[in-house]
C-alpha cells in the first residue's frame, strides 16, 4: 500500500481528516500492514492502529477468560492507550471475526504530527477525553449494587436513537461480569416492570 492510499484512508477517520502534510509523515515513518484470519487474535502494543477491512471483537484477558469490550470494524482507530506508555502489559486484544487487515502507526509517527499539527493536537486531546468519560461509564457498569441495576444502566448506555441494544446474551454476560442465570432473572424482572421488550438479541427500552 502506498503513501497516498494510506493517507486515503486516514482522511476517513475524525483524527486525521484534513491534516495537512500526512504523505510527508507517512513517507518518513511508513505504517505495517498487518493481516488476520478468521479467529486470530492480536495484541496492540505501543502503535496506533487502523482497521482497513474485516472486523474483530476487542477483548480484555482476564483470569483465564476473555471479556468482550465491543464489535470493531473499518475506519476505527485503535491504541490510543498503548502510546508513549513504555509499558510491557498489553491493554487489549483483538480476535478477528473474519479476515481482518490493519494498519500499525509507530509513536514516531504521531509524534511528528503531534510537533508539526496543532489541529491534529487538539483532536487528539478531545478523542482522550471521550476515552476517559467512556471508561468512567464502564466503571459505572461494574459499581452499581445489583444486576439489574446494572443491566439497566448498561441498556441505557448502549442503547442507538431508536433505543434499542442489538447484543447477545453471552456478550452482556461476559461485559457486565454477570452470570447468565442472574442476568436472565434481570432481564425478567425489567421487562415486567415496564423498562424493556426482548425480542431474540434485540432489546427495546421503553422508559
Amino acid at each position: 500500500m502506498n503513501a497516498q492510499e494510506v493517507v486515503k484512508l486516514l482522511d476517513t477517520t475524525p483524527l486525521f481528516s484534513g491534516i495537512e502534510n500526512l504523505e510527508k509523515y507517512v513517507e518518513a515513518f511508513p505504517p505495517t500492514l498487518i493481516t488476520l484470519r478468521a479467529g486470530e487474535r492480536y495484541q496492540i502494543k505501543n502503535s496506533l492502529s487502523l482497521f482497513v477491512d474485516g472486523k474483530a471483537d476487542l477483548v480484555k484477558e482476564s483470569e483465564n477468560r476473555s471479556v468482550y469490550l465491543k464489535t470493531v470494524s473499518n475506519t476505527t482507530m485503535l491504541g490510543l492507550a498503548t502510546l508513549f506508555a513504555g509499558e510491557q502489559e498489553y491493554i487489549s486484544t483483538l480476535v478477528a471475526k473474519k479476515e481482518t487487515s490493519l494498519l500499525l502507526f509507530s509513536e514516531s509517527f504521531v509524534e511528528e504530527v503531534i510537533s508539526n499539527d496543532s489541529e491534529f493536537s487538539i483532536r487528539l486531546i478531545k478523542l482522550l477525553c471521550q476515552k476517559v468519560r467512556y471508561l468512567n461509564r464502564r466503571i459505572d457498569f461494574y459499581t452499581c449494587s445489583g444486576a439489574e441495576q446494572k443491566l439497566h444502566e448498561f441498556l441505557m448506555k448502549s442503547a442507538d436513537g431508536e433505543g434499542r441494544v442489538v447484543m447477545s446474551m453471552s456478550k452482556i454476560s461476559d461485559t457486565l461480569g454477570i452470570a447468565r442465570a442472574s442476568l436472565y432473572r434481570a432481564l425478567v424482572s425489567l421487562e415486567e416492570k415496564g423498562f424493556i421488550i426482548k425480542e431474540g438479541k434485540k432489546i427495546l427500552l421503553l422508559k
